[in-house]
């Protein structure tokens, strides 16, 4: 029997196990299911990270259309958020929240590139008043690309990105002063867990469109 179906096995067993009451059971019972959920995740960081964030298999080969180099520095990027936060839902609301973030945007560069380039065909813009990066998540933000959800949340995400890393703001009592700002991690993590898996999502789908 393989280490899986002992686990599964086990998890039932435990429910039915009346030594225990209902609040021991399932505290056991969630154990058991993260120890499941870890042997079910892949050894490629690139597909264990998509799929947690977007709770279901990838079911896309996106190893097979980006560029060996474009599959190896994201899979790094992949591998960095995971080891500040192993899943998504594990997301605490502290400063790892911004380390997490900055991350997760890289990763997600490599698929906006990719798209622009090799889907679109056509060049990134220069947006006159946001920096590279930004720019791109802002050029695929129109309707008529399939990408389009994703540009608008990771420009959204980027904002997030800035207001959690910028924080310097004039002294209402002394505009000749500043003051700083404490961040509000906890509105990031929830806008970081509602906003990144759609993101994703909406790419798996412009690229299933576009090599499928």
């Amino acid at each position: 029997m393989s280490y899986l179906k002992e686990l599964e096995e086990l998890s039932q067993m435990n429910m039915a196990n009346e030594d225990y009451n209902y609040a021991q059971r399932m505290i056991m019972v969630e154990m058991i299911q993260e120890k499941i959920i870890e042997e079910k995740s892949s050894d490629d960081y690139f597909i264990r990270f998509f799929e947690d964030v977007i709770k279901k298999e990838i079911d896309f080969d996106f190893k097979s259309v980006l560029s060996q180099g474009v599959y190896k520095s994201a899979s790094e990027e992949a591998e960095a958020c995971i080891n500040v936060f192993p899943r998504l839902s594990e997301m605490k609301s502290n400063r790892s929240v911004l380390s997490w973030l900055v991350t997760a945007l890289k990763y997600t560069d490599q698929l906006v590139l990719h798209y622009i380039q090799n889907v679109l065909n056509i060049n990134p813009i220069k947006h006159n008043d946001h920096g590279v990066e930004r720019s791109m998540y802002i050029q695929i933000n129109t309707s008529e690309y399939s990408a389009h959800v994703a540009g608008s949340l990771l420009n959204n995400l980027y904002e997030q990105r800035n207001k959690l890393e910028h924080r310097y703001i004039k002294d209402p009592k002394n505009e000749d002063k500043k003051i700083l700002l404490n961040p509000d991690f906890g509105k990031a993590r929830k806008k970081i867990q509602s906003s990144f898996p759609k993101a994703l999502l909406s790419f798996k789908k412009a690229y299933k469109e576009h090599y499928e």
